[in-house]
């Protein structure tokens, strides 16, 4: 920037017509801050200059140089000095060919310090065969010209303190980035809504899946519905029976426990596939190495023996193993409850069948107690429902909450109150505490909940017993109870038998994800082992030539 500033006062005084040693000082002054931003350009911490720029400096440099000793060789000349005359021209005329050396795609540059050159060797022919035939003055050395500079470097005020002249004036309009936050504010207010996400889990999402677990293995245990439908509905398929009829229809039935058990044992042979393949790999490659090794001798074939160098692989590939081996148990119990399961659950497969299968008893006269009985088992057994029901609205209320919580805006309105100076986060603490404040009255309800539900078990236990005091001296199909029994314990066994495929599946795939990296680690292994090996036998076999 200096030196174009320089360059345009040099402009004015050439085309005001100045003195030659004016205009000659101002050259020089300009070709030196030329000379300074090349070698600035030229340092390695600045490489990101393009090659271009540098030349354009570099011959900026020697033009306005070269201009500089010409105008003061014009001077010379008009003092009458032609042997100065003569020196300065000659210096000028070999800075203006180091100058027409440098390569260049600008143009203008070009042509400029192209016309210098023939202006400057016109005058030296001139000069020379003047001073040859009429003057005969000896050359002198060339002497020193001096500099002008009419520039320097200037910071605005503006500059010095830039966010004072954005705030305070409107000459440059609204700052773009004056309500820009620190990207640690961001992250803050991230981090703080991760942490209210954690407290919700941990204290209301978590406790409520626990109750509802814990209410679904206890109407397992107690198996209620099948136990008041033998007892009210003993002519007729009871109403879980058909529900559970549903859902296994929904979950695919019998068909899907096959093509689970078909994919499960497709994976697992890839596995053994794809592990055999790498141990087949290993074996070769290990072949491979002894017979060059015999074929060169032991002494000259210096690499070292497959197994040495793989060792760490062999020790994954043989961890792999085990797993696979012992993944066998868990695949044997899986077909085993699959086999033991079929049979029951094509009963669900149609009405008919279940009708069928479900022995009918007779008709009984119930006494009013146990009717009353019934009738309470009944009502907690809905009341029970209706909490988890209850329960599952709720956390759905809680979590529209927590997503309506702008912790962002709330982090924010912390840092401007502190007047932006700091991004601590123990000075945003309370902004946190504040949001957690907030859920403080769902937690009463999770507290409540449970307590209901703990007193509604407790209940039921003590009718559980009681029903089955005086179903004794009812004449209950003992048939009937088993079928129901059986029938039960096959809907809840296929829920259990398809989370164990999806577990061995989930197994599988892992299983084969571990295994790719290994796979990937030897390939990447035996293609350097087959390069260093093909070098080392062209060796051999050139020396032994």
């Amino acid at each position: 920037m200096l030196a174009s500033a320089q360059e345009v006062y040099w402009l004015k005084a050439v085309t005001d017509n100045l003195k030659d040693t004016v205009v000659s000082k101002l050259s020089l002054q300009a070709a030196e801050f030329y000379t300074n931003a090349g070698k600035l350009m030229e340092i390695p911490t600045a490489s990101l200059f393009p090659k271009e720029w540098i030349n354009f400096c570099r011959i900026k440099a020697l033009h306005f140089r070269a201009a500089s000793y010409y105008r003061l060789a014009m001077h010379s000349g008009h003092q009458e000095k032609h042997g100065e005359e003569i020196s300065l021209l000659r210096f000028s005329a070999g800075l203006v060919e180091e100058g027409l050396r440098i390569e260049t795609n600008n143009v203008q540059v070009l042509e400029d310090i192209k016309n210098l050159s023939k202006v400057v060797h016109e005058e030296l022919r001139r000069a020379e065969r003047e001073n040859d035939l009429i003057y005969l003055e000896p050359i002198p050395s060339v002497p020193i010209p001096s500099k002008a500079n009419l520039v320097k470097p200037m910071i605005l005020s503006e500059l010095l303190d830039p966010l004072k002249t954005l705030r305070e004036t409107n000459d440059y309009g609204e700052p773009f980035f004056d309500k820009l936050l620190p990207y640690s504010v961001i992250q803050l207010a991230s981090s703080f809504k991760e942490r209210c996400i954690e407290y919700k889990n941990s204290h209301i999402s978590h406790p409520i899946d626990e109750l509802n677990k814990t209410a679904t293995h206890f109407t397992e245990d107690l198996n209620l519905d099948y136990k008041l439908d033998s007892v009210l509905r003993p002519q007729t398929v009871p109403t879980a029976i058909y529900q559970h009829a549903m859902s296994l229809k929904e979950m695919g039935g019998l068909t899907r426990l096959e093509n689970m058990l078909s994919d499960l044992r497709g994976l697992k042979l890839n596995c053994r596939e794809e592990l055999d393949s790498n141990w087949g790999l290993l074996k070769r490659a290990s072949e491979d190495d002894a017979s060059l090794r015999a074929l060169y001798g032991a002494k000259r074939w210096t690499l070292r023996p497959v197994g040495d160098e793989t060792a760490d692989i062999k020790r994954s590939l043989g961890q792999l193993e085990e797993y696979l081996g012992a993944s066998s148990k868990g695949d044997g119990t899986i077909h085993s409850q699959v086999e033991q399961l079929a049979p029951f659950v094509e009963v669900y497969e149609s009405d008919e069948a279940l009708e069928s299968f479900i022995p009918k008893s007779e008709i009984l006269e119930l006494n009013p107690e146990l009717k009353d009985l019934i009738r309470r088992m009944k009502e907690l057994v809905i009341e029970l429902e209706s909490l988890r029901a209850d329960r599952e609205k709720f956390v759905q209320n809680v979590q529209a909450k927590l997503d309506r919580t702008d912790m962002l805006a709330k982090v924010i309105e912390r840092y401007r109150g502190l007047k932006e100076v700091s991004v601590e986060e123990a000075e945003y603490e309370s902004v946190l505490q504040t949001a957690i404040l907030e859920f403080n009255t769902d937690l009463s309800f999770v507290e409540k909940s449970r307590k209901a539900q703990d007193q509604i078990m407790i209940e039921l236990r003590k009718m559980d017993v009681e029903f089955l005091g005086k179903k004794r001296d009812l004449r209950v199909s003992r048939e009937r109870e088993e079928a129901l029994e059986v029938l039960s314990k096959t809907y809840h066994g296929y829920c259990e038998v398809v989370g164990n495929i999806k577990q061995g599946t989930e197994f599988y795939n892992d299983f084969l994800g571990n295994l790719g990296s290994i796979s990937k680690e030897l390939s990447i292994y035996l293609e350097e082992r087959r390069r260093i090996s093909v070098q080392l036998q062209g060796r051999l076999d050139e020396m032994d030539k």
